[in-house]
């Protein structure tokens, strides 16, 4: 995973190759998920995307093994998958397993933390968009917002202020857009991500009408 962060490709899928390979001469079931995850997201950061077998396989051997944070793990990067490949229906649905794994007749609500569970939110919301399910996604990008504000967490309540902004414009509501994405402008002028986010929100609809 750091060879992935520091661009180092080659490097990156041989260890995962490794780890793999290790996995399987162990027989350990939950140990090859967690490698089949890393090759598929050293796969999608150098732009080829992995197969959709392969963005599948971890979550049959985290179910088999019964690791539920691998298989929330999974879930999520398969939600984020098919999101990249415009199939917003199919990750609108993965994105929904992500909130909470069945496990026999029950349904045990993973634990992750707040920050993790609001991005989470984002992500689904995004899907939302695509999907024409505006209302839904402005609760959670809403929802997201307030998870984020609890912890002070800048850029996260900066992303949901700009999905709540996004969301308000396409239904029409421009001048609490405008109020929400002035908000994430302030908050993204405080991170290095400035530049970008501010172009992209200057150049927006409601930005225009001031």
């Amino acid at each position: 995973m750091l060879d992935t962060l520091l661009g180092k490709a080659a490097e990156a899928m041989h260890m995962a190759q490794l780890a793999w390979n290790a996995a399987i001469e162990a027989g350990d079931l939950g140990e090859q998920g967690w490698a089949q995850l890393y090759l598929n997201a050293t796969r999608s950061a150098v732009g080829d995307p992995p197969a959709d077998e392969a963005v599948d396989e971890p979550l049959r051997l985290f179910e088999k093994c019964g690791n539920l944070l691998g298989l929330h793990v999974a879930r999520t990067m398969r939600a984020v998958h098919w999101h990249g490949k415009g199939r917003f229906g199919i990750a609108a649905a993965s994105s929904t397993d992500v909130f909470g794994t069945s496990v026999g007749t029950e349904i045990v609500v993973l634990p992750v933390d707040d920050n993790n569970l609001a991005y989470l939110l984002l992500r689904s919301a995004r899907n939302l968009v695509a999907l024409g399910d505006l209302d839904e996604a402005l609760r959670q990008s809403e929802e997201a917002l307030e998870l984020f504000a609890v912890h002070g967490a800048v850029m996260g309540r900066a992303r949901a202020f700009q999905a709540c902004g996004v969301v308000l414009q396409a239904q029409g509501e421009h001048e609490k857009a405008r109020i929400k994405l002035s908000n994430a402008l302030e908050l993204f002028e405080q991170t290095s991500n400035a530049g970008v986010r501010c172009a992209r929100w200057r150049s927006s609809p409601c930005r225009r009408r001031r």
